[in-house]
């Protein structure tokens, strides 16, 4: 199950990014019900997405840089998530930019994280 962890420092910092994520989706937003309070930015929420948002961007887009850094040893070796991603920007840059990449990668990890709390 668990797996050996080169970078404390990124392991930890994915953790804290995750959970502020899922930490963020769970509250309610009264400003959906009540649309004047969206002017006010009530609870603060608007506000904290942002900066979550520009967080967990940066952190992706690290990620993103660290396997294209990386990428040149990989021929014949096991493809992880990102290499494949990074193969299809080579061939397709137009439509395979980081943005479409970092999305794909949240959308795993919150797929992973739902399948994983179901079972």
């Amino acid at each position: 199950m668990g797996q050996k962890v080169e970078d404390v420092k990124e392991a930890s910092e994915f953790k804290k990014v995750i959970r502020d994520i899922f930490q963020v989706s769970g509250t309610s937003n009264p400003s959906d019900f009540i649309p004047f309070l969206r002017l006010i930015d009530y609870q603060g929420l608007e506000k904290k997405l942002l900066k979550l948002q520009k967080k967990s961007d940066r952190f992706i887009q690290n990620l993103i840089e660290k396997y294209k850094s990386k990428r040149s040893g990989l021929k014949g070796k096991a493809m992880k998530f990102i290499d494949a991603m990074l193969s299809l920007q080579e061939s397709e840059p137009e439509y395979y930019t980081d943005d479409v990449i970092k999305s794909n990668i949240l959308v795993r990890i919150f797929y992973s994280n739902i399948i994983h709390r179901c079972y």
